[in-house]
């Protein structure tokens, strides 16, 4: 934060100082990574994530606008999960359950796989229950 201090400090715009604050520092930092290691954070954790997040908009680091940590986290799971069902090639691909199709015409689901035994701290079952990826 003391990085995006001086830059403030230097005059830079508050969008130029959003865009550094979400691609490279702070909030990059806390989300790399964030789908394998967010089923194993307890609950005050996260709220702390979801604090310094709320610091940096009070400070003006990041727009009034922004998301929280949650949106931010299953925004990188959806484009993580996107990532691994697209191509053939993922190491996690192999990992995914089976595909299975029903003579059934239900409504559509995000994705063909059969749904795994409930763990939540694994990130692939927990994509496929929540998860919208078309």
């Amino acid at each position: 934060m003391y990085a995006l201090r001086v830059l403030r400090s230097h005059g830079h715009p508050p969008s130029a100082i959003h865009e550094v604050a979400r691609m490279t520092t702070v909030v990059a930092s806390l989300m790399y990574a964030s789908p394998e290691w967010l089923g194993f954070t307890l609950a005050r954790d996260r709220s702390r994530v979801e604090q310094l997040l709320r610091r940096m908009i009070r400070c003006g680091f990041l727009p009034p606008y922004a998301l929280t940590a949650d949106q931010l986290a299953a925004s990188a799971d959806a484009q993580h999960f996107k990532a691994i069902i697209l191509n053939p090639y993922h190491v996690l691909n192999s990992r995914l359950p089976e595909k299975y199709s029903t003579n059934y015409s239900f409504r559509p689901r995000a994705h063909e796989f059969g749904l795994p035994r409930k763990d939540d701290k694994n990130f692939l079952p927990r994509l496929l229950r929540v998860i919208n990826i078309y």
